[in-house]
């Protein structure tokens, strides 16, 4: 049997393995809290979780430790977008972004080259996968035009891709929302994949033509709430079955919520679709 970093290794490359990879971009403490057994490592052995994230900060970070146990290391590291509006807030950004676009390039590159240095460690210490967080899209579509975006902002990640310099760390991107139009470019800056596919935003297998996407990871897809309420444990089974018989055809995919785990979903729920992705892989 494998173990969960070898599973999600073979998903990453397409390689044939004994089951889906699953694992979260996030997961609360207070979720945690709610299980028998407190703490994170616990929470991954009781979802049976092949991967696991953790935020790349100045700190040193769990990397060594964590690089010797069974699990993916993926490191979440924002991207300067998302900074870029932290910094500048959100209507300012957007004011910015129209009457200055070269300016706001110029902050989005300083952001990036601050904590690309955060990055180097974590990868030298033991981090193997990196997924770049910039949420760009909303649920009708990007926040910002396709030309703004070839402009300023695809050549900033093209640039980090080329400075990291290693073709054998898969770079996954994570944006919720409509996020079609970022894919293409994407995939000519070198990232591997992109994680989150929310199907509240119309995200599903059918806008990816296999014989284009084949190469490209997905990892996500699945939402735990319904209309207004969150999904029952049947539900949840058989929306799971559904989400993993849709993506079949498609080599590289990797179970998990769109958007992560978090306080107010049921573990029972939680454990019957990590359990669901077990039993269907077994029936194939």
């Amino acid at each position: 049997m494998q173990t969960g970093r070898e599973r999600v290794w073979t998903a990453l490359r397409g390689m044939p393995s004994d089951r889906r990879p699953k694992g979260e971009i996030l997961i609360t403490e207070e979720l945690i809290k709610k299980n028998s057994q407190p703490g994170l490592e616990q929470m991954l052995e009781f979802l049976d979780a092949d991967l696991v994230t953790f935020p790349i900060s100045q700190e040193t970070g769990p990397w060594k430790e964590w690089s010797q146990k069974p699990y993916f290391l993926f490191g979440l590291f924002q991207g300067p977008f998302t900074l870029m509006s932290e910094k500048l807030g959100w209507n300012e950004m957007l004011h910015q972004l129209v009457q200055n676009p070269g300016e706001t390039k110029l902050i989005m590159r300083t952001l990036l080259e601050e904590n690309l240095p955060h990055l180097f460690q974590a990868l030298e210490k033991g981090c193997d996968g990196v997924l770049f967080a910039d949420d760009m899209a909303g649920n009708q579509g990007l926040f910002v035009s396709p030309a703004y975006l070839k402009e300023n902002y695809f050549p900033l990640l093209h640039g980090l891709i080329e400075k990291i310099n290693s073709p054998e760390i898969p770079f996954i991107f994570h944006s919720d929302g409509k996020i079609m139009g970022l894919v293409t470019p994407l995939k000519e800056a070198g990232f591997w994949g992109i994680q989150g596919l929310q199907p509240s935003a119309g995200i599903e297998p059918s806008l990816f033509p296999l014989d284009t996407f084949a190469d490209w990871v997905f990892w996500g897809n699945f939402e735990f709430e319904g209309l207004g309420r969150l999904k029952t444990v049947s539900e949840v089974i058989k929306d799971t079955e559904n989400v993993l018989e849709s993506w079949a055809p498609f080599p590289r995919y990797i179970f998990s919520s769109s958007g992560g785990l978090y306080q107010d979903l049921s573990l029972p729920a939680i454990k019957a679709a990590y359990n669901t992705v077990n039993s269907f892989n077994n029936l194939k």
